[in-house]
């Protein structure tokens, strides 16, 4: 449902229903260190939001919106007790809520930004320690700028992860991790060109590690480059 009470004011409000049915590898996967879950059930979620989106101007717009994720029958890998193997099973009920705020401006000639910001709790109705892998906050910035009018364009972004939990219990620390591209919009012969810099300051980062591998935290490159060359028909 979307309400505009002003000619730069509007509000939404939105819900949503879904599910994901368990694929095959999770119903019969049986191996030596597996078992197989004819069993599972699908996992379902539901979503409900408001979103407030204001225009300052005609060149810049500010989102901000709360939201609420109830998810139920959540299909994770558990130890069986009896045998000790894996299997898949309907073990969680998550329940999320959070907050994102967003500003998006351009300038003349065609320069653009824009900053993201989110908070989100989770939390798991049966343990309370059970959830990883599951930062409170998201950052972002952007910023693009052309070089040779709409042919060449510099582009970098900044994202941040606060720190996460482990299966293991431990932390992964927070991370900053800037981003540099220059590319072509469109140059001839249906020709696009593009290089980037990811992790531009090397940084040590990583994420957590999932029950299948043996590491608690899985160490991501350093710094790295990317040319890149398409051709459309």
């Amino acid at each position: 449902m979307i309400y505009t009470p002003l000619r730069r004011t509007t509000l939404k409000f939105l819900y949503a229903q879904a599910f994901r049915p368990p694929n095959d590898y999770e119903l019969y996967y049986s191996s030596m260190t597996n078992l197989s879950n004819p069993q599972l059930q699908p996992e379902t979620a539901k979503t409900v939001g408001v979103v407030l989106e204001q225009y300052v101007g005609r060149q810049t717009r500010v989102t901000a919106a709360g939201f609420y994720y109830p998810l139920r029958r959540l299909i994770s890998e558990q130890t069986d007790p009896g045998s000790g193997k894996m299997v898949f099973q309907n073990s969680g009920s998550v329940d999320m809520r959070g907050v994102e705020l967003e500003m998006v401006r351009t300038w003349a000639r065609g320069v653009e930004g824009s900053v993201q910001y989110s908070f989100q709790d989770l939390k798991d109705q049966h343990d309370a320690t059970a959830l990883c892998n599951v930062p409170k906050h998201l950052g972002g910035l952007k910023l693009s700028v052309p070089l040779l009018g709409k042919k060449l364009f510099a582009s970098a972004d900044v994202n941040f992860v606060s720190r996460r939990r482990t299966l293991a219990g431990n932390s992964v620390p927070a991370y900053f991790l800037p981003n540099f591209t220059l590319f072509s919009q469109s140059t001839k012969q249906h020709w696009r060109v593009s290089a980037s810099l990811y992790n531009a300051f090397n940084s040590r980062y990583g994420d957590p590690g999932a029950p299948e591998h043996r590491q608690d935290i899985l160490w991501q490159n350093g710094r790295t480059f990317r040319l890149k060359a398409t051709y459309s028909f």
